[in-house]
């Protein structure tokens, strides 16, 4: 086989890998099924600002706040529907990058532990940011679900 013929045959071997690749791709994309059980749709955040005074007014009459080095949580409502305000002030992590991951940390433990919680909640950073550890984080929203939990019961 010639020069010519070899490359020929290399052209149309990168071809259909290609071809194949992006088969692949889009069968994936339309094969995977959306979860919604495990998304954070608008219905269940809070967003006007109505809505977080609204909590944090309740909260300290007749809701509760639950407070620990690095969070304030406020809780509302507990008979409702679980709804979820994240409050992360640039004044406290000055990097978007951090205040992401933690919003995003906050929001996947809500998401896990949704059929333990109810009311509405909105999540507040008071630490420092040296203290923005995964394990640090974690740790804290363990804590407020066991917190959690005993309270709710006491209600009942």
């Amino acid at each position: 086989m010639d020069f010519w013929a070899r490359w020929r045959l290399l052209v149309v071997v990168e071809f259909y890998r290609i071809v194949e690749q992006r088969v692949v791709r889009a069968s994936l994309q339309t094969s995977t099924p959306s979860n919604p059980s495990f998304g954070f749709p608008k219905s269940v955040r809070l967003r006007t600002r109505d809505e977080f005074s609204r909590v944090f007014d309740e909260s300290r009459n007749g809701g509760r706040i639950f407070r620990s080095p690095l969070f304030s949580i406020f809780v509302s409502f507990p008979n409702e529907n679980l709804r979820i305000g994240l409050s992360v002030a640039k004044k406290r992590i000055r990097k978007a990058n951090k205040r992401n991951w933690l919003k995003r940390s906050i929001r996947e433990f809500v998401r896990m532990n949704s059929s333990s919680l109810n009311g509405h909640m909105v999540f507040r950073w008071d630490g420092p940011s040296s203290r923005l550890e995964g394990p640090d984080v974690r740790a804290e929203l363990e804590r407020f679900r066991e917190k959690f939990s005993v309270w709710r019961q006491s209600i009942q």
